[in-house]
């Protein structure tokens, strides 16, 4: 369950260095039960097994990114709802993750929520969510 939200605002920049264990960490969260999975249809869970890299995977939940030769920056999260697993995969690869980067949410009720990564981890400011 979640709630309905998007992303209006987005800078989330992955050294292009750190991308491949930022997917390795994703996809271990995912293996261990640690991201916690919305529910996919039998088709949509066959696909995301298939993913084997952060392009992919980066595809696969819309999210849009621009690649350079330093970075990888994510500059949409194509959401619908606001929920445990989105929360999850940026928690994983905050680590990953240049400080300063970011991720602005409303919702539905009017709330607001800032996702904010300091090189170790996320932080949540706001009444979204």
């Amino acid at each position: 369950m979640g709630v309905w939200a998007w992303a209006s605002s987005v800078e989330v920049m992955i050294p292009s260095r750190k991308v491949k264990k930022a997917y390795d960490a994703i996809a271990e969260a995912y293996k261990s039960g640690k991201i916690r999975k919305s529910n996919y249809s039998d088709e949509l869970a066959q696909k995301f097994a298939a993913i084997k890299d952060m392009a992919s995977f980066l595809d696969f939940h819309c999210y849009q990114y621009e690649k350079t030769r330093a970075y990888w920056k994510i500059t949409n999260c194509d959401i619908d709802k606001m929920n445990d697993e989105f929360c999850d995969i940026f928690a994983t690869i905050a680590p990953y993750v240049k400080p300063g980067s970011y991720i602005k949410i409303e919702d539905e009720e009017g709330g607001h929520l800032l996702m904010a990564f300091d090189g170790k981890e996320v932080k949540y400011f706001g009444n979204a969510y």
